[in-house]
């Protein structure tokens, strides 16, 4: 089990003359029980990368260090045993630099990867001298130093100056919003110490002290809350009856299995939706509950969400129940808490974890999800009562970055701006802007040359003309006419489907649609989109193919083909009137599984059908069958306006072993319906109505893996 390793940058004022210039590093190494590593020897291995994350290296160098009492490394980088590169030639200046950095905690050269990060600043000594100081870059050289917006600002209001013949006076007025004093050097030594500072522990209102991590721009606490009260003191209350749960409307906390001797450390808490939104605030001060745009961010800077969930994870087995790849490349060190369900009952423990958020669509909650099987990161909103692991965010502060480039002592602004600086008011115009001497000597002011340039130039007189004879020549603009008949052509073309679509719904109001089984169903035309109105319920692709049958748990985790299969496996008492649940790879099979002419519906066609039924937040009432005969109360707003008929069918998940009835679950809770988009390799979207709510959700969330088993809703082409 390797140690972790907390490392800190120390970046003191360091001067020109100082001959060799180095970065001194500290690092205190811990075991993955937070204990220090103490008086043991140690091979290090230091690279500065160029670019990005993923960057080539400049430079590398190794040492072999022994830790203190106190788990602390000291030394400077810049002064190891060199690998590769050059010190004194790295370009700071040029672009972002990282350090990445490599351990072998047996002393030996067999280096492991212990985490990159990346230089948020570089000492002032450093920078200056690997920085262009000549005035024959000065436009580039300026804007590094000043934000582009100033620069402007800045040269059109001294061009002003000279043209209205200012004093010396009013011209060191002018400049002096854009000088930049030398004592913002001592500024970013303090930004430096703010974000050294960031990296410490942060300290709930319970006392409770949690380590913390910079990933991108963020400062993310590294562990899972688990403070018992708000900011304000008042308590969040700890429920452990399901009943209760289930019914919450306020905030209120948990432990895994409601056992907090077994599940409190790691995982933290669990959280219902009211907590994390509750204004009184569940986080720290100076930390809140990250949004749905911060976790997207996150996932983003990570490579986004194929791949992300691998550098979030924590490594080896301790707190998932298997390990597939997890590099916990981002520090984030995300553990395998599981959640409680909205039925109050708990799973998942080790297999996923659920990390709640701050943002709510349609009443839903957004949520992020990682499994332990998966490379991705799973997010998508969900019901509010599930339990929830929360993960604090720290508030944005001063931007450094924006801080160093604003950075600029006097000398350097004075060489910078003294081509255009003039000290007295008799210099001439001719002498600021050569550029008018011809009109001058025409006896043209340049304030008059300026005034008929923007009055008229010779590409506007003649496109002027060109349109004019054009005009009279051909009457109408032949653009004109052409968009207009092909406005007329698409309208026709539009009338003529119409008529092919209430035809063919016509013959099928009369005879029902028919698979390839004789299954017959009934349809309803909902808009322009004529749908089934039952559940698929076909035993074989459009071909003649079977579809398989599979009802052993362990065999359908592991399909990659099509499949099918009845609710509980019971077909007696749920093909009529559920239908089959299919996995996405039969629904997707190029062979087809609808009817001729027939298809699974797109993510398309899904939001064609939600936006005529009024949107999100309505369209699901207008799609339920009405009653509680198979749906459970209170089916909320069913009122079956659009004759789809949506029955609670259900779902059949690949985690048989950690969800409840063996893999079944949600049947006449919810109705899921696949689309033919996928999302990924792994997973695929599914549109879900449910008994409590109004809406329709698209969603890829944890049970969106192509091997789930849900129905099929087959519309016209």
């Amino acid at each position: 089990m390797y140690p972790r390793i907390l490392f800190i940058l120390l970046f003191p004022l360091i001067g020109i003359a100082q001959s060799p210039q180095k970065i001194n590093f500290q690092s205190i190494l811990r075991n993955t029980n937070g204990e220090v590593v103490a008086n043991k020897s140690v091979s290090l291995k230091i690279s500065i990368l160029s670019g990005s994350i993923s960057g080539s290296s400049v430079y590398s160098e190794t040492y072999t260090k022994t830790t203190d009492a106190s788990g602390l490394i000291s030394l400077q980088i810049g002064n190891g045993t060199v690998l590769s590169g050059v010190f004194a030639n790295i370009g700071w200046g040029n672009s972002p630099h990282f350090i990445k950095l490599e351990a072998d905690f047996s002393g030996g050269s067999n280096y492991v990867l212990l985490g990159t990060q990346e230089l948020m600043s570089v000492p002032y000594a450093l920078y200056a001298s690997k920085t262009d100081t000549s005035s024959l870059n000065l436009v580039n050289r300026f804007n590094s130093k000043v934000n582009i917006s100033d620069t402007s600002n800045m040269l059109l209001n001294y061009r002003t100056g000279l043209n209205n013949k200012v004093n010396i006076a009013d011209t060191s007025s002018m400049l002096n919003p854009y000088l930049r004093k030398s004592d913002s050097i001592i500024a970013d030594l303090q930004n430096q110490d703010k974000l050294l500072q960031s990296f410490s522990n942060v300290i709930d209102i319970d006392g409770n002290s949690y380590k913390t991590v910079k990933i991108g721009s963020q400062i993310w606490m590294s562990e899972n809350l688990k403070t018992s009260r708000y900011r304000n003191g008042n308590l969040i209350p700890i429920v452990t009856d399901n009943t209760t749960w289930i019914g919450l409307s306020t905030g209120a906390r948990c432990w895994y299995d409601n056992d907090s001797t077994l599940y409190e450390y790691p995982y933290g808490n669990l959280y219902n939706k009211y907590a994390s939104l509750d204004n009184r605030g569940i986080c720290p001060e100076g930390w809140s509950v990250p949004s749905e745009n911060n976790w997207l961010s996150l996932i983003d800077f990570l490579g986004g969400y194929r791949i992300a969930g691998d550098k979030l994870k924590s490594t080896g087995n301790t707190y998932w129940i298997e390990q597939r790849g997890s590099n916990n490349q981002s520090g984030f060190s995300a553990s395998g808490g599981g959640t409680r369900w909205d039925e109050g009952n708990f799973a998942g423990e080790s297999s996923f974890t659920f990390y709640g958020s701050s943002s709510v669509n349609n009443l839903l909650y957004f949520a992020v999800i990682l499994v332990y099987h998966a490379s991705y990161v799973d997010y998508g909103f969900l019901p509010n009562i599930l339990g929830y692991s929360i993960r604090c965010l720290k508030d944005p502060e001063i931007d450094i970055n924006q801080s160093l480039n604003l950075k600029v002592n006097i000398a350097d602004t004075s060489s910078m701006l003294n081509p255009y600086l003039r000290k007295a008011d008799a210099i001439s115009i001719v002498e600021t802007d050569p550029f008018f001497n011809t009109s001058i000597a025409k006896g043209i002011t340049a304030i008059d040359t300026a005034y008929w340039n923007r009055k008229i130039n010779i590409s506007d007189t003649s496109l002027m003309l060109t349109n004019y004879r054009n005009g009279l020549n051909n009457k109408v603009n032949f653009s004109d006419t052409a968009n207009m008949l092909a406005n007329y052509k698409s309208i026709i073309a539009d009338l003529q489907k119409q008529v092919e679509l209430l035809s063919s719904y016509t013959s099928l109001l009369a005879s029902g649609l028919v698979d390839i089984d004789g299954n017959n169903y009934p349809v309803v035309k909902i808009g322009n989109q004529i749908w089934m109105k039952e559940n698929l319920k076909v035993g074989r692709y459009r071909n003649g193919d079977s579809i398989p049958i599979v009802t052993d748990n362990v065999a359908w985790s592991g399909l990659t083909t099509g499949a099918r299969c009845w609710y509980n496996n019971d077909s007696t008492s749920y093909e009529v009137p559920y239908g089959n649940l299919y996995n996405w790879y039969a629904a997707a099979d190029a062979r087809g599984i609808c009817p001729t002419g027939w298809h699974v519906p797109s993510d398309a066609d899904w939001t064609v059908l939600t936006n005529y039924l009024g949107g999100e937040s309505v369209a699901g009432g207008k799609m339920k069958s009405i009653g509680n005969t198979l749906w459970e109360s209170p089916n909320l707003d069913a009122n079956n306006e659009s004759g789809f008929s949506s029955l609670p069918t259900g779902i059949r998940t690949e985690n048989y072993e950690r969800e409840p009835n063996n893999g079944f679950g949600f049947i006449g809770k919810y109705a899921f319906f696949w689309s033919s988009n996928e999302t990924a390799s792994c997973c695929a979207y599914y549109f879900q109505l449910f008994s409590d709510l109004s809406i329709i959700s698209k969603t890829n969330n944890y049970f969106g893996t192509k091997k789930v088993g849900v129905a099929v809703r087959c519309i016209i082409n």
